[in-house]
């Protein structure tokens, strides 16, 4: 017989994992999870159980009247998790009672009838994100049943593709500093020479012939700032000393000294391709293209031993200099490439992130890809610069069956410039909606708590004395109270984050659609006897903080659950025997899960920095993370 109920609740377990409660620990006098036992008992694997256990026998006095449940309800329309694009769906459900059906309610208005006896049908509008449609039932004697059914609504993008706009990098003039004077720390014992010497000869022509023998030179000092199309980068060395030897006309051999008291080179990094005008296409400075490049010489020289040859090459100071202008344009460029852009991990080239099997289930490694892709890079003047750009959250080897759309709801984010701090990392909901994506897609949010295999990363006892308090008829199905339990946990869809609304750094997580199995495993050889399916739809709220450079949830509770009975094979289950025992078991589940959630990098920091007085705020549909490097 189908069950239905739903409550609030505060202090209880976070979204996926909000039906994951029959998983109890060590019993308390009361049966439930003891937190200190479980923390205890961590490093060993509790003993397997030992079958074969006894089958009982259902005891009918045990089940719940009949005539005082409301009627069976079937969703037949839409699927369960749908995505839907357009502004309406019609929900379709058939019920059925013993005592007859009075009538129906979806979404809160009555339902017509459809065209099968016992079927209800409405069309109901949809909202931008996820939809939770209640449905109810009245049987003939006055009895409600309550179910419902969930959808996604808005615009889909597949999981293989950047969500644009979706994530923002605010870097003030005192960022852009910070990481200029690690650029030119990184660079101070750099010579060039390496670079010179492997492009021997520097010059061969008709009249010269120039190959390089040393060359010294200060560190060199790196200087950024922003420019109305992205990034202006000013490279200074000074002092330059290059010994090289110079064959004219093919003949005449000399030692000349090539000096310069500064060289400058500046180049301006821009988001566009199309824009370039081609000095050196493919180098990158903080996830945008170097474009025009220009290198200025200062106090240039030619020195040989010998007057007559001076002589000689000064009308070759020109093509000297020249030479000189395009070797360090090149070398000094793939310096600033080398230093500016390799080390921005998850920009351009993906950050990998390990993403935990919650309890340890499963047995193989769970991946998502992170990558940043830049759409627009604005400099403010004396401000610093701002660059927006798209997520892409692939996961590695998803689960099959799983839904490869990531649903976009969230405004498109500008360059923005923030402060105080130099470093400002802004994630917006589709952000977060196609990372929270990726993890169901890899099957992190999915789980099978094996009591006939414990493991010692979930040390609970998985047997039926952690029903009996709640649920009588456990003892009649399964007498001995270390009989094995089996859960399987699903997800349907992936889950929807809510931000800005419920505090300074607090976020909303909704999971539309979970489904858990409960099974009694007798382990005699025979089928496992499934005590009952159970799908949910939760609301959970909770808070994030940054700890050495990665992004953190704490403090997960669940605000809202709705609960529906679909199948109870075994023996029949009242409504508040279920309501009790979920109550009271998901504080303790709430603790232990979190521990399970992994922690996310933040991505664009170059070089490993840390961020110093890092600090979270959240806006409707934003996520901002400050800090100085």
């Amino acid at each position: 017989m189908r069950r239905n109920f739903q409550w609030t609740l505060l202090g209880g377990l976070g979204a996926w994992a909000g039906v994951a409660l029959l998983g109890c620990a060590e019993e308390q006098s009361n049966g439930l999870p003891s937190r200190a036992g479980t923390t205890a008992a961590a490093a060993t694997a509790p003993a397997r159980p030992v079958g074969p256990f006894p089958r009982g026998t259902p005891n009918p006095a045990s089940s719940p009247d009949p005539a005082t449940v409301g009627p069976e309800i079937e969703v037949i329309a839409p699927a369960r998790g749908a995505q839907v694009s357009a502004n309406q769906v019609e929900v379709r459900v058939r019920c059925s009672d013993p005592d007859g059906v009075a009538g129906a309610r979806i979404a809160g208005a009555p339902a017509a009838s459809g065209a099968l006896p016992g079927e209800f049908v409405a069309q109901v509008g949809l909202v931008p994100g996820l939809n939770i449609i209640d449905i109810q039932a009245t049987d003939g004697l006055g009895n409600v049943s309550t179910s419902y059914v969930s959808c996604a609504h808005g615009t889909f993008v597949p999981d293989d593709q950047p969500l644009q706009r979706s994530v923002g990098l605010s870097l003030t003039q005192a960022g852009l500093d910070r990481v200029a004077a690690i650029a030119q720390q990184q660079t101070s014992t750099l010579n060039l020479y390496s670079l010179v010497s492997g492009a021997n000869p520097l010059l061969k022509n008709f009249a010269l012939k120039v190959e390089a023998l040393g060359l010294a030179h200060d560190p060199l000092r790196f200087q950024l700032g922003g420019t109305p199309a992205g990034i202006e980068i000013v490279v200074t060395l000074e002092n330059l000393n290059l010994q090289a030897k110079v064959e004219v006309f093919g003949g005449t051999l000399t030692r000349a000294d090539i000096t310069s008291s500064r060289v400058t080179l500046r180049a301006t990094a821009i988001v566009d391709r199309s824009a370039l005008t081609g000095n050196r296409p493919g180098k990158r400075a903080l996830g945008l293209e170097i474009d025009q490049v220009g290198v200025a010489l200062e106090g240039f020289r030619v020195r040989t031993p010998s007057g007559a040859l001076n002589l000689i090459l000064v009308p070759f100071q020109g093509m000297l200099k020249n030479m000189v202008t395009d070797k360090l344009r090149d070398m000094i460029l793939d310096v600033a490439d080398q230093y500016l852009s390799a080390s921005l991990a998850g920009v351009d080239t993906p950050l990998t992130v390990q993403v935990p099997d919650p309890l340890n289930n499963g047995g193989r490694p769970r991946e998502v890809d992170l990558l940043a892709r830049v759409d627009e890079a604005r400099g403010f003047n004396q401000a610093g610069l701002g660059i927006v750009g798209g997520l892409q959250a692939t996961p590695k080897n998803p689960v099959p069956g799983a839904a490869r759309q990531v649903l976009v709801t969230g405004a498109a984010l500008p360059p923005q410039v923030f402060g105080p701090e130099g470093f400002t990392l802004t994630v917006g909901s589709d952000a977060l909606n196609g990372l929270l994506h990726a993890l169901y897609a890899t099957g992190s949010l999915e789980m099978t708590i094996d009591g006939t295999n414990p493991t010692p990363d979930f040390v609970m006892p998985m047997a039926v004395k952690v029903l009996y308090p709640f649920l009588p008829p456990v003892r009649d199905v399964a007498p001995d109270p270390n009989t094995p339990i089996v859960m399987e946990i699903s997800i349907q869809a992936a889950p929807v984050v809510r931000l800005g609304l419920l505090g300074a750094s607090q976020y909303g997580v909704h999971v539309g659609e979970a489904t858990v199995k409960v099974l009694i495993d007798y382990m005699d050889g025979g089928p496992r006897a499934e005590l009952f399916t159970l799908h949910a739809s939760v609301d959970a709220s909770a808070q994030m903080d940054i700890r050495n450079n990665e992004l953190v949830v704490r403090n997960l509770d669940i605000t809202n659950l709705r609960a529906d009975i679909t199948r109870e094979p075994l023996v029949d289950l009242a409504d508040q025997e279920v309501e009790d025992f979920i109550e009271s078991a998901l504080p303790s589940i709430a603790k232990r899960f979190t521990s399970t959630l992994p922690a996310f990098p933040i991505p664009g920091l170059p070089w490993g920095l840390q961020l110093r007085n890092a600090r979270l705020e959240t806006a409707p549909g934003l996520l901002r993370l400050h800090g100085d490097l």
